[in-house]
């Protein structure tokens, strides 16, 4: 079966009505059994009309027999036209404005040789519908016309399987179980003709398990440019197959120089979006709607969402499509609804796809294909030889990897809102819904640039940098790392153990969750809701918590983590840092490296005694680190603050004042008697069989 894919609309012109009688009961037109006697004319002169409901029975006396019968239609209601054959074996049905002009038309669907249409009235008034067979097929009809709901928005997945069956009711498709290889032969193409066809090769090769090389003969797929318009043959039905219908000439898909010339050559054109449409027929696909060579949005499309958005294989585009708000842009490739039914056909695409692995989409795309141009001028906004700079659209499917949409580049004055979740669409700027993600792809990371950014995460543990501006990042499920540069941000971290991170930060930040008042650097103006964990940026900074269990990590200078209430988690990292747990039962890390970090204690209850109340140390580095108590009244007993007298190893004698240390298991208490009573009224435990001197303390 061929494709015819050249878009020729017309517009639909009526201004005469037609009176029918009127049931007096209800004022509902009667319905009746029509039959043709005489024989009806080919012509607006008919003499024979139907309305809704009605049933007309009707004879292709010969090859040249075309019944055509009036019928009033209302704007705005969705009617379906069967024509079913009784003797008739094939039977071919037209729809026709009120001047005679093909509206729509069809020959078989749901898998018969059988004819509907469904037609969306766009103006009230008389409209024809013909009759007639394909070929020279004669025999005995029925035509039945019903009103019908108008089209519904369909799922991703229908409208697949409409792009796979359509009206056929089963798939086409090569057959490519012992190898993915598939022939093409380009030779009849000019030099531009071949550019276009490998890009649109490299689209589709990207989203499913097909190889195609070029051969000079015994191709599977034959390209040509000498034909009129653009067309392709569905897989194994060109020149050598009678069944669905034999194309003399052997070419398989043919895209004409002079459609070249009007649309251009390069990525972002016409020209490159009717390849990859035109390969999507050779590989098996069909129209997203019940459409062959003209359209009109509101009265071809089956979907209410049928247009560019969801597939390369749609007539409409997204501003034709009045029931999205999508920008208008050409297809970078297979779109969403597209992956779907290709990969149904031929699978996803296996390990050495381009997508395999840690795979980079946006700035420093790491793909290696012609999507890498694309991305690179839409983030530079520079445009090249190849891509001039049109508006353009695309979806993303990934194999597998940790993946990152790098759009760290855009500048301030695009505001991108993006939506990490499968089977959605982002928007950057005015520019809307240009962006899709496959159903089933997981993207793990984001980067944004300098315009305030809102980005929505996925499942995946996702790491997102919101960049310049106010952004508004919301992890989601999983366990996240939010980013949110410079500006006031808003870090949502939905469910999971989430972490607000200033890693990119440029100077030192102190963010302090009690008093926001005293944010310094990135972290002005900032908020947080559902953040477990703070990592603080690579210089000086402080991170100061509230009464809940903080965690709190520093970066690679010298930092100060206050845990305040509750039972924290500081990590110094890098850098001599200064820790301070406060109350609750806390857990100090100093971090890497042979420097010297302080544990700071400002009272007694900083730190209780026994296991669940005490604090912990985890690697406290003898003659290193120090344990600050200078802070602390040695001895209740006596007036002003005292200080502790280390006495090692040894049990306490009953003096205020004294400090010790002793072994549990693998691990080493110190513990402290403030009223003398020989018992303790202060702990700390260090991870480790330490030995400790008094050089380890400052009193």
């Amino acid at each position: 079966m061929c494709i015819i894919c050249e878009i020729q609309r017309q517009p639909v012109e009526t201004d005469y009505t037609n009176n029918k009688l009127c049931n007096a009961s209800n004022n509902e037109p009667l319905q009746a059994v029509v039959s043709e006697d005489p024989d009806a004319s080919e012509d607006t002169l008919t003499g024979f009309e139907m309305i809704v409901g009605d049933t007309f029975n009707g004879t292709i006396s010969d090859g040249t027999d075309e019944d055509w019968i009036a019928i009033e239609l209302t704007a705005g209601v969705n009617y379906q036209f069967t024509m079913t054959g009784n003797t008739l074996s094939d039977t071919y049905l037209r729809l026709r404005d009120g001047s005679g002009d093909i509206l729509r038309e069809n020959d078989d669907f749901g898998g018969t040789f059988n004819s509907q249409i469904s037609y969306v009235a766009t103006e009230t008034g008389t409209f024809f519908v013909e009759a007639d067979a394909y070929s020279t097929y004669t025999g005995t009809y029925s035509l039945t016309i019903t009103e019908q709901a108008a089209p519904d928005f369909a799922s991703t997945q229908e409208l697949a399987d409409y792009l796979l069956e359509g009206d056929r009711g089963y798939e086409i498709s090569f057959d490519t179980s012992s190898s993915n290889v598939i022939t093409v032969n380009l030779s009849g193409l000019t030099a531009d003709g071949q550019q276009l066809a490998q890009w649109a090769m490299e689209a589709w090769e990207m989203v499913a398990n097909i190889d195609f090389q070029i051969v000079t003969s015994g191709e599977m797929i034959t390209l040509d440019d000498e034909d009129s318009g653009a067309f392709a043959y569905y897989p194994n039905s060109g020149s050598t197959s009678i069944l669905y219908g034999d194309n003399t000439d052997g070419v398989e898909l043919n895209v004409e120089t002079d459609w070249l010339v009007y649309s251009g050559t390069t990525i972002d054109s016409y020209s490159f979006q009717t390849y990859v449409h035109e390969f999507g027929h050779a590989l098996g696909l069909g129209h997203q709607g019940d459409y062959n060579g003209s359209a009109i949005f509101g009265t071809s499309n089956l979907f209410a969402n049928d247009s560019w958005q969801m597939s390369v294989m749609s007539y409409f585009n997204q501003t034709e499509n009045t029931n999205t708000d999508a920008s208008y842009g050409y297809t970078a490739g297979a779109m969403m609804v597209d992956i779907l039914a290709i990969q149904e056909l031929y699978g996803e695409p296996d390990a050495n796809s381009v997508t395999a692995g840690d795979t980079t989409y946006g700035a420093n795309s790491t793909l290696g294909n012609y999507l890498d141009d694309v991305f690179q001028v839409y983030m530079s906004g520079v445009p090249t030889t190849d891509v001039t700079g049109n508006d353009m659209v695309f979806t993303i499917y990934d194999r597998d990897g940790v993946d990152l949409l790098d759009f760290s580049t855009l500048g301030s004055s695009v505001d991108a809102r993006i939506d990490m979740n499968d089977g959605t669409f982002s928007d950057f700027g005015l520019s809307i819904g240009i962006m899709g993600i496959a159903e089933s792809t997981i993207i793990e990371n984001a980067a944004l640039g300098a315009g305030d950014d809102v980005v929505t995460g996925n499942a995946a543990d996702n790491v997102i940098h919101g960049g310049a501006g106010e952004d508004i990042l919301d992890g989601e499920v999983g366990d996240d790392t939010l980013d949110g540069g410079a500006g006031a941000d808003e870090l949502n971290g939905g469910t999971g153990t989430d972490t607000a991170s200033y890693h990119s930060a440029v100077s030192r930040i102190i963010v302090d969750l009690q008093n926001s008042a005293i944010n310094v650097g990135d972290a002005i103006g900032d908020a947080f809701d559902s953040i477990e964990m703070f990592v603080a940026s690579r210089y000086g900074d402080q991170l100061r918590g509230d009464s809940n269990a903080n965690d709190f990590s520093g970066g690679n200078a010298s930092d100060r983590l206050y845990g305040r209430a509750g039972d924290d988690i500081l990590d110094g990292e890098f850098g001599a840092d200064a820790l301070y747990g406060n109350s609750g039962a806390d857990t100090m890390t100093g971090g890497e490296g042979d420097v010297r970090d302080r544990f700071i204690f400002f009272q007694l209850s900083d730190s209780g005694v026994g296991e669940g109340n005490r604090d912990i140390i985890t690697d406290y580095q003898v003659g290193i680190d120090r344990i600050e108590v200078s802070r602390l009244d040695a001895d209740l007993t006596t007036g002003g603050r005292q200080d502790f007298d280390f006495i090692g190893e040894n049990n306490f004698s009953g003096t205020a004042g004294e400090m010790i240390q002793r072994t549990v298991g693998l691990n080493t208490l110190i513990e402290a008697d403030v009223d003398g009573d020989g018992a303790s009224d202060f702990s700390i435990e260090l991870v480790g069989q330490l030995v400790l001197t008094s050089d380890d303390f400052l009193f």
